[in-house]
């Protein structure tokens, strides 16, 4: 193998895909036909260089018997896809009993491949998890949702985690009966932010939303997260940049219920009170969806395409799960995350 520059700039992915979730079965095959197959694959393709991409920078592959059987393998399904170019693919290939983590980025005429270890299923207790509420709702949570969960709110900010204090994350067989058609619409599989005018607000999160990771993962190859831990953070998502609102309208209805003792309706209690059903009924939009429609008109996933809420939803996510695949894809949002970003 040949050491290359760090990082080399040219391969940058146009867009996140954690690629498809059904994993490929090349693994029943031999390295060395794994090899061959990717070599004829490779041409055809128009790649004329393998790089294997670790900690310490990226080595280009002279022979592909130096790949061991996942990075063979995980190349092999990528080429498979359909318009793979351009794209980074989180992949999981099954060897023995693990599931191996490995990173793809097909950009002719190279492709780089990272290899992590295998992906360990979440695990925490109820006592881990402080801040919001969890409940149930026809299903139980067990060790591996509440190490989801745990999982994600790790990754917050001290302010972050404040925008959603209290928040009710709600265990269910599926989706609010009022979700079900936006979510089959959607087509995909995830979990469901409901703000309420009350200023009341929940997460639920369905069976489907947490489904094991079969052959994707998320966050980095070297530290492999479950999908549905990257789900949960996109409504997370929604939650923190309605926080600011949430706290404006509890802070309108505890002084609409001072104003009922003798001694609550001062002058004092009266302005702010205007003042802030004032900035209520002006704002059409969150401040932080404002300030990234202000900055950005496109999103690092397709998924995010669908509106500027879900474009936000998914950098978020990304940023927090991925931080160096939200700079490959959408350097301008890691940037405005890293310095302009205020929740």
């Amino acid at each position: 193998m040949r050491r290359l520059l760090p990082l080399l700039p040219l391969l940058c992915a146009a867009t996140y895909d954690t690629g498809d979730s059904t994993p490929y079965p090349h693994t029943a095959f031999s390295e060395k036909e794994l090899a061959k197959s990717v070599s004829k694959a490779a041409k055809f393709a128009g790649i004329k260089q393998i790089i294997l991409r670790n900690e310490q920078g990226d080595t280009e592959v002279d022979k592909l018997q130096e790949l061991d059987k996942a990075a063979l393998s995980a190349l092999m399904r990528v080429q498979g896809l359909e318009d793979p170019e351009g794209k980074e693919y989180d992949l999981l290939v099954p060897v023995g009993q693990d599931r191996i983590a490995v990173t793809v980025w097909w950009a002719p005429p190279a492709a780089v491949v990272e290899v992590g270890p295998a992906l360990q299923p979440a695990s925490s207790t109820r006592e881990d998890i402080t801040g919001v509420v969890l409940e149930e709702n026809g299903t139980s949570w067990d060790p591996r949702a509440l190490g989801i969960v745990a999982d994600a709110l790790a990754t917050l900010t001290d302010v972050e985690r404040e925008r959603i204090e209290g928040l009710r994350i709600i265990r269910s067989p599926g989706p609010p009966k009022g979700a079900r058609s936006l979510v089959k619409a959607s087509g995909r599989l995830k979990a469901v932010y409901i703000q309420e005018e009350s200023g009341e607000s929940s997460l639920v999160l369905p069976n489907y939303a947490l489904e094991e990771s079969k052959g994707t993962f998320c966050g980095p190859a070297s530290a492999p997260k479950e999908v549905a831990e990257r789900v949960l953070l996109h409504e997370l998502a929604h939650a923190v940049h309605q926080g600011k609102w949430r706290a404006r309208l509890a802070e309108i209805q505890a002084l609409e219920a001072a104003f009922n003792e003798p001694e609550g309706k001062t002058t004092e209690a009266v302005a702010r009170h205007i003042e802030l059903v004032e900035e209520h009924e002006a704002e059409e939009q969150a401040p932080l969806v404002a300030a990234w429609v202000k900055r950005f008109d496109s999103a690092p996933t397709a998924y995010g395409d669908l509106s500027p809420i879900e474009a936000f939803a998914e950098a978020f996510a990304l940023y927090h799960m991925d931080p160096a695949a939200l700079r490959r894809v959408m350097p301008d949002a890691h940037a405005w995350f890293e310095s302009d970003y205020k929740p």
